[in-house]
């Protein structure tokens, strides 16, 4: 069976109001490849907001160009043989049991007009190795595929959401402080239970950098509660958190457990 990739992202919707879904999807996606690594190893994750350059920013003014494109570093495992294939496959069950449900990709389509990997990584056989290639909305997908050995040896990917539609343009945010918060409130189990990786938010135009477990512990923590309880005997606690509401609205009740 092959699956139509025009026609699959022709039938993902993406409500307006949502469009940093894909971006945060990126960002799930660094956390699990940082997850991946072997216990101990340190990883880190940054998150860069690429403005326009349509406009001449006066100093002091406050005005900020729109964000164009956003760029997904981490030091994971990258896209080795197996994390490839996956991303390959529609609807892969590779990380099913971690929550992965196989769609983030498309998404990444719906609201940008398309994505560049890059990846270092260590392959099976202990070479190191580079791959590169383009998601684009084409019958392939997958354009400009190469694998070749890396002249560098540092796990690094990069993956790059570039060319905002201008559908989604208008619901985006510009400031780095609120989509900041936003993926704080969206990833808000891995901070709960402890991010294994550092994780920031850098704007490319004045290099500001948010330390995201900061503004966690600064925003949430630092206003929640612990309260342990028994149910049939099995030891459960429950986090009560207090979120600034700049995304969403009403209460929420999560499930974590096995860093889900």
């Amino acid at each position: 069976m092959q699956a139509d990739l025009i026609g699959r992202i022709a039938n993902t919707r993406l409500p307006n109001q949502q469009a940093l879904l894909p971006v945060f999807e990126a960002i799930v996606n660094a956390i699990h490849s940082c997850n991946d690594l072997d216990a101990g190893t340190s990883s880190a994750i940054s998150i860069k907001l690429i403005r326009g350059r349509a406009q001449s920013v006066l100093p002091g003014s406050g005005h900020l160009n729109a964000i164009e494109s956003f760029e997904i570093i981490d030091s994971g495992v990258g896209f080795n043989e197996a994390n490839y294939r996956s991303f390959q496959t529609a609807d892969s069950r590779y990380r099913a049991k971690i929550g992965g449900k196989g769609i983030g990709r498309f998404l990444w389509l719906v609201a940008f007009d398309h994505a560049h990997i890059e990846s270092t990584f260590v392959d099976q056989k202990g070479a190191w190795m580079h791959r590169s290639f383009k998601l684009r909305l084409t019958p392939e997908g997958v354009e400009d595929h190469q694998l070749v050995p890396a002249s560098d040896r540092k796990r690094v990917t990069t993956v790059k959401l570039i060319g905002v539609k201008e559908k989604y343009q208008k619901s985006l945010p510009k400031s780095a402080g609120v989509i900041a918060n936003r993926i704080v409130e969206h990833c808000l189990q891995y901070f709960l239970m402890g991010l294994n990786s550092s994780m920031s938010v850098i704007d490319d135009s004045d290099q500001e950098k948010i330390i995201l477990m900061d503004l966690f512990k600064a925003q949430v923590e630092a206003q929640s509660a612990s309260v342990p309880i028994d149910v049939s005997g099995h030891g459960f606690h429950i986090h009560h958190l207090r979120v600034r509401p700049t995304y969403g609205e009403g209460h929420r009740l999560y499930f974590c457990a096995d860093k889900r």
